[in-house]
């Protein structure tokens, strides 16, 4: 029988993170969704993290992947929700914020997405997507805060030659669907995730994935547009390929963004 959401985390060497974000998904108090963790094989810890609150989720495993996205398919592919939400190990969801977000749902729309909350430099901020336009070049929601039909999974699943930045051309593929924004704070996100570890090759993938659905003309538009909208992000991503992360460890992608 299906259910109206899906939440699935994906996770691999996390002990210190999933606990957190396990309870900010369990202690909700909207009824009608699933929880689906997918482990990438962890030997630190985190499944005996998982097993502690097994009777509160309703699907887990724990085996070797290829990677973020793979472990993304094979949450999406066992789902049974008519909608999928990705919450990573380190991002919260606010408390009881699925009650609003899926009551009412419009099913009109194919994508739902909200706004985020960071906390930086001692105090909590909230980040508001940009316009949907701008999903030519970057991603202007995160993707923590989105919702999207189980029916736009089962056309296309995220693509495995993208490390880091499959969900940006998930959502470009899917650019003509019908986008809908709530005014609504989804989760608080973790500024040091995976992809703001490893920002300079984030970037290289976004280059190859606005060339794959832009002419070249639009290419070079586009390219322009996300250099200059995170200038200072790529400044200082040359700097970390050069001299390391652990100088520059309090940059992220999501901070250059201008909102």
């Amino acid at each position: 029988m299906s259910c109206k959401l899906s939440v699935i985390t994906v996770v691999y060497n996390a002990v210190a993170t999933l606990e957190r974000t396990m309870l900010s998904v369990i202690n909700q108090d909207f009824d009608s969704f699933e929880y689906i963790i997918i482990d990438g094989g962890s030997t630190d810890g985190t499944v005996e993290i998982i097993k502690k609150y097994q009777d509160k989720v309703s699907f887990w495993l724990s085996e070797s992947d290829e990677g973020i996205y793979d472990a993304m398919n094979k949450g999406t592919s066992i789902s049974k929700g008519n909608w999928i939400l990705f919450l990573n190990s380190g991002d919260l969801l606010l408390e009881n914020v699925l009650n609003p977000l899926m009551n009412g749902i419009n099913y009109n729309y194919s994508i739902i997405y909200g706004n985020i909350r960071i906390f930086h430099k001692g105090d909590y901020k909230i980040r508001y997507p940009k316009d949907i336009s701008s999903l030519h070049y970057t991603m202007p929601f995160c993707h923590q805060a989105v919702i999207v039909k189980k029916s736009l999974f089962v056309k296309s699943e995220f693509k495995l030659n993208f490390k880091l930045a499959s969900d940006f051309e998930f959502f470009l593929k899917n650019i003509n669907e019908n986008f809908l924004y709530v005014p609504l704070t989804v989760v608080e996100y973790d500024l040091f995730g995976l992809s703001n570890k490893m920002a300079f090759d984030m970037i290289k993938e976004y280059f190859i994935i606005i060339r794959l659905y832009h002419n070249r003309l639009d290419t070079l538009y586009y390219c322009t547009m996300l250099i200059l909208l995170n200038k200072t992000f790529f400044l200082k991503s040359i700097l970390i390929k050069i001299f390391g992360l652990q100088f520059f460890n309090f940059i992220s992608f999501t901070e250059y963004k201008k909102q």
